[in-house]
């Protein structure tokens, strides 16, 4: 009996988080101690594995033949300076709901997810930005919203949206950047389908990682002070300026018919989601992501 895309895409998702979780918990958090080139180099391999590998099956498998569309097109030109600002916006609201959710009142939470060590040599920065950074905004976006988008676009790309963007936030499973990685993720969403290329969202991911690994060499260096305070505010403004002039820009393009939404489905959104998660594999993989999470959380308090 063939399975249907959405529970193919359950599956696949149960299994990759459950590949990750034993990954992390035989490899410490994923890292060694001394984070040296080693360390960096299981990270980019791993991740090379884990979201390209079933990337590739996903386009190649049979039974989906012409299903599974990367997008792999180029950005259109018109499109450009949308794609510049929203990414920017997208890029300093995540860093602004980061300290937000962040338990303690400093910045330097990032740094728990991206753990570059200080007094590197440059050789291994670099091989850290390209592990942490470069590879998993490429293998990532090529997973969610190339192969899994695909998967769930039949019911709908509302609903396509929402669940990987869902999906790329329990994949970080810690709680502190549950809701910064789920709005990220409605935002590369939002873009890859505005300009029907991959591309696009690989770019705003790239920007939000090495942004985030910018903010990691500034707290390692920096304490919680006045610099903190007025960098966050900063942070503030350009999100607010950048947003504005991502609105404005659609505005121009819906203006003229540049830019349109997906056909509105007759079936109601909320239809079309409880068909997508009502499949063993999605129930396994919210069952594993709330173990993992409640673990975490258990041992936070002790």
């Amino acid at each position: 009996m063939q399975m249907k895309p959405s529970a193919l895409a359950g599956w696949t998702l149960f299994l990759l988080l459950l590949f990750l979780t034993v990954f992390y918990e035989i490899a410490g958090l994923g890292i060694s101690s001394d984070g040296g080139n080693l360390s960096y180099l299981i990270l980019g391999l791993t991740e090379l594995l884990v979201f390209l590998g079933p990337t590739i099956f996903l386009k190649k498998y049979r039974p989906l033949h012409g299903l599974v569309d990367l997008r792999t097109k180029k950005v259109p030109r018109a499109y450009l300076s949308f794609v510049l600002c929203a990414s920017l916006a997208i890029m300093f609201a995540s860093f602004l709901l980061n300290c937000l959710c962040l338990p303690r009142t400093t910045p330097m939470g990032i740094g728990s997810y991206y753990p570059i060590r200080t007094g590197l040599g440059s050789g291994t920065v670099w091989l850290a930005v390209i592990t942490l950074a470069i590879l998993p905004a490429i293998a990532e976006e090529l997973f969610l919203r190339g192969a899994i988008f695909s998967l769930y676009e039949k019911r709908g790309a509302a609903t396509a949206m929402i669940l990987s963007s869902l999906a790329f936030s329990m994949l970080h499973s810690s709680p502190d950047i549950l809701l910064p990685t789920l709005v990220a993720g409605i935002g590369y969403a939002f873009l890859m389908i505005a300009t029907d290329s991959i591309f696009a969202a690989i770019f705003a991911h790239l920007l939000g990682n090495l942004y985030s690994v910018l903010i990691t060499l500034l707290a390692a260096r920096y304490t919680y002070g006045v610099f903190w305070e007025y960098f966050i505010a900063g942070n503030v403004i350009a999100f607010f300026v950048f947003g504005y002039l991502a609105v404005r820009i659609l505005r121009n393009l819906v203006r003229e018919d540049t830019f349109s939404l997906p056909e509105k489905r007759s079936v109601p959104l909320t239809e079309n989601l409880k068909g997508a998660v009502n499949s063993a594999g999605f129930i396994l993989f919210c069952t594993l992501f709330l173990v993992r999470l409640g673990l975490t959380l258990l041992k936070a308090v002790l």
